[in-house]
């Protein structure tokens, strides 16, 4: 298993208890009652037991936006970040070089130039030198979609998957 560090710990999803869940759909003002599952449930497929569609449509846009702010810390945190395990650094975003952006990019059909950034760069607010905002608005969409299968990928990954250390 790998640690997560107590400083990114309220952003990793898959490691949310219920309480942690409520809590946070309460924090972010949606209208949704409390769910009966976890972090980790959530993400794998499962919402509120009483919510509408359009209720879990607006948890898991929650939970974009979540996953996405994890990315930027870990994009902040530099050397401090965690180790990503080799077989989710795929969608690690901040660890990915220039030409890993421009082929995620261009496996996403997203007509955009190739950005002269890495992830990293792009995660804390640079894009590509001549996108418009338009396009930079694109990119940022797909590092979203990107950023909640990473932590899928941790929720399935069950006990290989980053975990909270123990005091």
């Amino acid at each position: 298993a790998f640690t997560v560090p107590d400083d990114t710990k309220k952003r990793a999803v898959w490691l949310w208890d219920k309480e942690t869940v409520a809590k946070a759909l309460e924090e972010a003002e949606l209208d949704v009652s409390a769910p009966n599952r976890n972090g980790r449930d959530i993400l794998l497929g499962g919402g509120g037991d009483d919510w509408t569609e359009d209720e879990s449509d607006k948890v898991m846009e929650e939970f974009h936006r979540v996953a996405l702010k994890f990315m930027q810390d870990q994009a902040r945190a530099g050397d401090g970040a965690f180790t990503v395990p080799d077989d989710t650094k795929k969608r690690a975003v901040w660890l990915w070089d220039k030409e890993t952006v421009a082929k995620a990019l261009e496996e996403a059909e997203l007509d955009v130039s190739a950005p002269n950034r890495n992830g990293r760069d792009i995660l804390l607010g640079g894009g590509g030198d001549d996108w418009t905002e338009d396009e930079s608005d694109k990119v940022m969409e797909e590092f979203h979609r990107v950023a909640l299968k990473f932590m899928q990928d941790q929720a399935r990954a069950g006990d290989g998957a980053f975990t909270v250390p123990d005091d």
